[in-house]
Formats: structure tokens, C-alpha cells, sequence
């Protein structure tokens, strides 16, 4: 399956429910012509209020500390899936309080947040299940809004306590504006453990997304599953491969997110994957044939798209 390890982060121009993407992603599966995306599909009520801090509307996971060295299902970016079925799990020696940062598309306009911690067990791709969490719930908490950047200056704007495996909104006096959101973890349920949450959730609106750069994708990607990752890009289409030519991507680009179908015919595998593209890496979650979440998918670009760098693919892409 396509899969590699990485940090968190996601850009969306235009909402496209994830259905639709997935329609996509069939279409492009079974034919090499151009996908038109509607304008139906394309756009957004901005004045809607809706989880902001999700894939699909383009929030940055900036990773906490050794998160690298950590299982991807304990990264950051699992906050940002749409569900509780994977989280973040804090590093285990990792004291309190601890911090994590999200950076919004554009010009938020925060009205709540939601946070769970509840427990649902996983049936990993082996067969086995995760019967029990690793750590304790997040107990105590504060979040802190900011719009001068990543490490500037922040206003705390909620603090609240969480039950022990339960699910909570916390509902702001006034409609906060942010561009980044800082959420601390003060204490949890347990003892000397690890700190655990499964789902958070700010509920607004976004405005003056930003704009993509770059707006072509072309490239070699290298992975940390050792499979390079080549693209092409034309126009809204993509086409790649990766697994040395074996696999094949094909999909649409929409400012700077991807969605992608992949087949591996030699598996057989097939499935999509929602990716985005910045600063020269890819960054996003692939999907399995039943639409389940399968992991974060990371890469990085280490050479441009030449006849040569593209000679792997036996689908053509130059």
C-alpha cells in the first residue's frame, strides 16, 4: 500500500466533500482523461461554520517534541483525521504542561472546540486490535488563539477540564479570530503516564485562504518507505507512480491539495489519498478501499521531472 511516515500538514482552497473526492479518485482510477471538478464541487459557503481544524479544511499539525520517533498513530496529525478511531499520544518521558500548534488556511473565526478522548478500538492492518489506549486522558486544559504567527504572541482564550474518556464542547463568550491555535495539556487522568486525546475540533469559519504556491506539483518525491514517488502535473491533472513504475497515481490538484486514487496491481491494492503540497513535501492521509483511514503520508521532493527522472513509470507522464 502507498504509505510513508510524516508530520502533519493540509491545505484546502475549496471544500469538496470527501465522497466527492473519492468519486474522483474512481474516475481517475479507471480513465487517463481529464477529470472535470464542477464548480458545484468547487465551492463553499464561507459564512458556514464547520470543524476548521481538519484535513479537509487545510490545518497544519506542527509535530510535539520526538514525535518522529513515535508510532504514526500517536502523531498530532491524527487530530486533525475527522474522527476518534486514531490520536495523539505525548512522547512517554514528555512532562506537563505540553503544547501543541495548529496553523489555519486562512483568516479564522473560531465560535467553539470539541475535544474527546474517548476510546475506539482499531483493527490493525495484521488482523490484531488495540483492546486498550496507551496513556491517560488529557484532564485539564487551555487554548490560546493567536494571528501573528506560529511563535507569537498568543491570547488564551478557554480553559477547561475534559472527562476521563468523554467527549465535551466549549463554547467561546465571543467569536475569536486566529490564524494559529495553541493547545495546552495541563494534566491528565493518570499518574506519570503518557497523554492521550482523540479528537479536537474548532468550530467556525475560515476566510482569506491562502493562496498556493507552488502551483505545480512535478517532481521525484522520496518517502520513508524507500519507494520514490514521481508526478506529473497538467493543469488540474495529476498522473505518477511510485513502487519503481509498478503503481499508479492518478488524480486532480486543486490549488495546493492533491486527491489521489493509487492501484497496485501486483498487490492487488487500490484506494485515495488526500495530500497536500508545501514548501517542496507532501503531506496527508491515505484511505483504504473501504474508506478507512489507513495512515499519514509523508514526502519529500528531491529532484525535478525530466525524461530521465520520470523513466521508472510505465504509465506515460512526459
Amino acid at each position: 500500500m502507498l504509505v510513508s511516515a510524516g508530520n502533519g500538514v493540509f491545505y484546502k482552497n475549496v471544500r469538496v466533500p470527501f465522497t466527492v473526492a473519492l468519486a474522483i479518485a474512481a474516475l481517475t482510477a479507471c480513465s487517463s482523461n481529464d477529470v472535470a471538478v464542477s464548480e458545484a464541487q468547487n465551492t463553499r459557503d464561507e459564512s458556514s461554520p464547520e470543524n476548521i481544524l481538519y484535513i479537509g479544511e487545510g490545518t497544519i499539525a506542527y509535530p510535539d517534541q520526538n514525535e518522529d520517533k513515535r508510532n504514526w498513530s500517536e502523531w498530532s496529525i491524527n487530530l486533525l483525521e475527522g474522527s476518534n478511531s486514531y490520536g495523539w499520544t505525548s512522547e512517554e518521558t514528555a512532562g506537563l504542561p505540553l503544547d501543541l500548534v495548529f496553523g489555519l488556511a486562512g483568516e479564522g473565526e473560531i465560535k467553539s472546540f470539541n475535544l474527546d478522548s474517548s476510546f475506539t478500538p482499531v483493527v490493525r492492518e495484521d488482523g490484531s486490535v488495540s483492546d486498550k489506549p496507551v496513556g491517560a486522558a488529557i484532564r485539564k486544559f487551555a487554548i490560546s488563539v493567536s494571528s501573528d504567527g506560529k511563535d507569537g504572541t498568543y491570547k488564551q482564550v478557554l480553559t477547561g477540564e475534559l472527562p476521563d474518556g468523554g467527549h465535551k464542547s466549549f463554547k467561546l463568550d465571543s467569536p475569536e479570530k486566529a490564524r494559529w491555535v495553541k493547545l495546552s495539556a495541563i494534566s491528565n487522568w493518570g499518574e506519570n503516564k503518557q497523554t492521550r486525546l482523540s479528537e479536537f475540533e474548532a468550530i467556525g469559519t475560515v476566510a482569506n485562504r491562502d493562496t498556493p504556491e507552488p502551483s505545480d506539483v512535478s517532481g521525484v518525491y522520496s518517502t520513508d518507505y524507500g519507494d520514490d514517488i514521481i508526478l506529473r502535473q497538467q493543469g488540474s491533472k495529476i498522473t505518477g507512480c511510485y513502487k519503481k513504475g509498478v503503481a499508479e497515481l492518478q488524480g486532480v490538484a486543486m490549488g495546493r491539495l492533491l486527491r489521489l486514487s493509487f492501484l497496485e496491481p501486483d498487490v492487488p491494492s487500490a484506494g485515495a489519498a488526500t495530500l497536500v503540497v508545501a514548501n517542496d513535501k507532501v503531506y496527508g492521509f491515505w484511505y483504504r478501499r473501504n474508506n478507512q483511514m489507513g495512515s499519514p503520508w509523508h514526502a519529500t521532493k528531491t529532484a525535478e521531472l525530466t525524461p530521465a527522472t520520470a523513466k521508472p513509470c510505465t504509465i506515460p507522464i512526459l
